[in-house]
C-alpha cells in the first residue's frame, strides 16, 4: 500500500522542525556551557589571587612566598626585611584598629608605588614585610630602600605618632631555594641589628 503524498510532506516537515529544534538546543547548551566555563575560570582566578593575598595589607602572603620561591632561583636578588618601629606601642596606646591602619597604609603605599614585575612585597609576620627584588643594577636596591624609608616616614607625619621603619637587607646571587632562605635569614639578622641601633635604620650587606 503506497503512502499518501501529503503524509510524506508532513513527515519531512516534522523531521525538519525536529532538526531545527535540535540545532537551536545545541547552540543554547554550547553557549551556556561556554558561559559557565568562563564563570568557573573567573572564580578560580579570583580564588587563586585571594589565596595568595594578605587581607589587611593587600600584599602577598606566606603561601605566595612559598609558591614564588622557584622564581628566584639562579638570580641576583635583593632581600629586605622591614619592621614597623614601636608597633606594639601603637596597639597598646591607640588600639589594634590604629595599628591596622598603619599596616594598611604601608600595604597600599607599597602596592601603588613600589611593587612591579621585578619587586614583590610579602607580609611576613604581624608587622614585618619582606621585599624580594631582582633584575636591578648594583646599588639600586639599597637606594630604593633608603628612599622608601624616608618617604614612608613623611607619609605618616599626620598620624597620632610618626610611623617609621627599620630595615635589614642582604643581596647576592642565589642558586636554589635553600640559598634564598639563607639570604632571607641574613636580612632578618640585619633587621635585628638595625632595631638595636635605634629607630629608622637601614642595615645590611652583600652576601659573600
Amino acid at each position: 500500500m503506497s503512502r499518501l503524498p501529503g503524509k510524506d510532506a508532513y513527515d519531512l516537515f516534522l523531521f525538519y522542525v525536529i532538526g531545527q529544534v535540535c540545532i537551536v538546543l545545541r547552540r543554547y547548551w554550547f553557549r551556556q556551557s561556554s558561559w559557565y566555563n568562563y564563570i568557573l575560570h573567573q572564580a578560580n582566578g579570583t580564588l587563586f589571587v585571594s589565596s595568595r593575598t594578605d587581607e589587611l595589607t593587600g600584599l602577598y602572603n606566606r603561601l605566595a612566598l612559598r609558591e614564588d620561591f622557584p622564581n628566584y632561583s639562579k638570580q641576583e636578588v635583593g632581600v629586605a626585611m622591614i619592621d614597623l618601629d614601636d608597633f606594639k606601642r601603637f596597639n597598646d596606646n591607640y588600639g589594634h584598629a590604629y595599628g591596622d591602619l598603619v599596616l594598611t597604609r604601608l600595604g597600599r603605599y607599597l602596592q601603588k608605588d613600589w611593587m612591579n614585575e621585578h619587586l614583590r612585597c610579602y607580609r611576613y609576620g604581624g608587622d614585618e614585610i619582606l621585599i624580594i627584588a631582582y633584575g636591578l643594577e648594583d646599588g639600586d636596591f639599597v637606594k630604593k630602600l633608603q628612599i622608601f624609608q624616608a618617604e614612608y616616614a613623611k607619609l605618616n607625619q599626620q598620624l597620632k605618632e610618626p610611623a617609621t621603619l627599620s630595615i635589614g637587607y642582604a643581596t647576592g646571587a642565589v642558586a636554589d631555594e635553600e640559598e634564598l632562605r639563607k639570604l632571607i635569614q641574613l636580612a632578618d639578622n640585619y633587621l635585628y641589628q638595625a632595631k638595636r641601633q635605634g629607630k629608622n635604620q637601614v642595615v645590611g650587606a652583600e652576601k659573600k
